[in-house]
């Protein structure tokens, strides 16, 4: 899985937000409001790759129980499905 659109990133009112760009982009429905894990899972994103895959990088940047990112990025992965900006 990967996701459909490029993504341009700007810090706002320290926030993150990620503006879908470039070809197919117009069809994108909104932005990405992100925090610094989410940001770094769109990033893993641009790549085809899997929950798994997502999970153990996080895992090797983070001190955080495995299950508890797993269940991050499930839910996360399943908001961007739901609005339709993977492709599987």
């Amino acid at each position: 899985m990967k996701l459909k659109y490029f993504f341009e990133a700007t810090e706002l009112d320290d926030e993150l937000i990620c503006v879908p760009v470039g070809p197919g982009s117009e069809e994108a429905q909104g932005v990405l409001k992100l925090n610094a894990s989410g940001y770094e899972i769109v990033k893993l994103l641009e790549e085809d790759t899997s929950v798994s895959a997502i999970v153990d990088a996080l895992a090797a940047k983070y001190q955080t129980e495995r299950a508890q990112l797993a269940n991050y990025v499930e839910k996360f992965v399943g908001a961007l499905r739901e609005s339709g900006m993977i492709e599987e």
